[in-house]
């Protein structure tokens, strides 16, 4: 018997029968007139030398290896990993297996990760695009386009009509929010937009603009804080300080995260602006930093986004010529304790820090 892993050969010494045999039992050949005590005989002696199949091998000879490739730019927060929980349950039940890649959110890592995927001949990707991806700096998306790789964007909608996307309805999503800010009685609502070419922040622009306009609020430019992709929110402090310094500040802030809206938090209760006594917060993604700040947020499923792209992706593979589809998944606004009703303007009171956030 050889030494290492357990080959079919070992097997078949064991079980006294041909390579062949071996070969045909194990590949389920059930048509092939094989004796029952026969396959009986190589199925225990493959349980008892614990062989395990060379599903790579076999796949490259079908001209399928059931891999399926994940492309995500981080592994922060539970966003992505409960995205991740859903694709892969997706792909256990049937019997594919996922090979993950972090980009880094940065060029060469993206198209190095993407590269090594295909180099083990997955039968397609699920990609949640990154900053460089949309910016048009990185190009292997277009080129896995054109050279017809299955493939699924999770999470943006930029690439929709060419490639099939699964993603969140983040105009409906806004439009919840900002109408529940409404439904308590603000009118001055601010804005932390985010950058515009990721169509999960423009849609969330949309829907806060489509919220004001369909319940008669003029949109006001200056209540929008426009963020870039860095994580770097001194803009977003000069802004609020411009915006609670004036008589007609905001009594409420939507933040297109809700990363962005614990900054606003923070901002606030440092300068001794109670929330949501004073001025309500709420934010977007719905993660579980939302559930320690008492944030108001809108749910987004990210588990259902990574099944539903997973699913997606497996009827792409199977029909490579349909038309790509754009499937848009439902979001829920929880509401918490950092949102109540507008108050009485004479209750606020706008403490100074001179300029320095702590």
């Amino acid at each position: 018997m050889s030494k290492g892993r357990t080959s079919t050969r070992d097997i078949a010494l064991a079980a006294g029968v041909s390579q062949s045999t071996v070969s045909n039992v194990l590949n389920g050949r059930c048509r092939l007139p094989i004796a029952d005590s026969t396959r009986e005989k190589v199925q225990q002696a493959a349980t008892k030398l614990r062989y395990r199949p060379n599903r790579l091998a076999t796949g490259m000879f079908r001209g399928k290896t059931n891999m399926v490739g994940v492309v995500l730019p981080n592994v922060g927060g539970s966003f992505y990993g409960d995205m991740l929980r859903g694709i892969q349950n997706a792909c256990m039940q049937r019997d594919c297996v996922t090979l993950l890649s972090y980009t880094q959110v940065d060029v060469p890592g993206e198209e190095r990760e993407v590269s090594r995927l295909l180099e083990h001949r997955v039968d397609g990707l699920l990609v949640a695009v990154s900053r460089y991806t949309l910016s048009g700096t990185s190009v292997w998306l277009e080129d896995m386009r054109i050279d017809g790789i299955p493939c699924v964007i999770l999470d943006d909608r930029s690439y929709s009509g060419k490639m099939d996307v699964v993603a969140s309805d983040d105009v409906d999503g806004a439009v919840q929010a900002v109408e529940h800010l409404i439904g308590l009685g603000h009118r001055r609502i601010a804005f932390i937009a985010g950058p515009e070419e990721a169509t999960t922040f423009r849609d969330r622009r949309i829907g806060y603009q489509k919220a004001l306009v369909d319940n008669g609020i003029p949109i006001d430019p200056d209540l929008i804080i426009q963020c870039g992709w860095d994580v770097d929110f001194s803009p977003v402090e000069e802004r609020l300080a411009d915006l609670f310094a004036k008589p007609d500040r905001p009594t409420a802030i939507f933040a297109v995260t809700d990363y962005h809206a614990q900054f606003a938090m923070q901002w606030l209760r440092c300068r001794q602006i109670d929330v949501p006594g004073v001025v309500s917060v709420a934010g977007y993604a719905g993660t579980e930093l939302s559930i320690g700040l008492g944030l108001t947020t809108v749910e987004q499923d990210s588990y259902t986004i990574g099944l539903s792209g997973a699913n997606r992706l497996f009827r792409r593979m199977k029909a490579l010529a349909e038309d790509p589809v754009e499937e848009l998944l439902p979001t829920t606004l929880i509401a918490r304790i950092s949102t109540g009703p507008c108050p009485n303007p004479d209750s606020f009171r706008y403490v100074s820090t001179g300029g320095q956030f702590p």
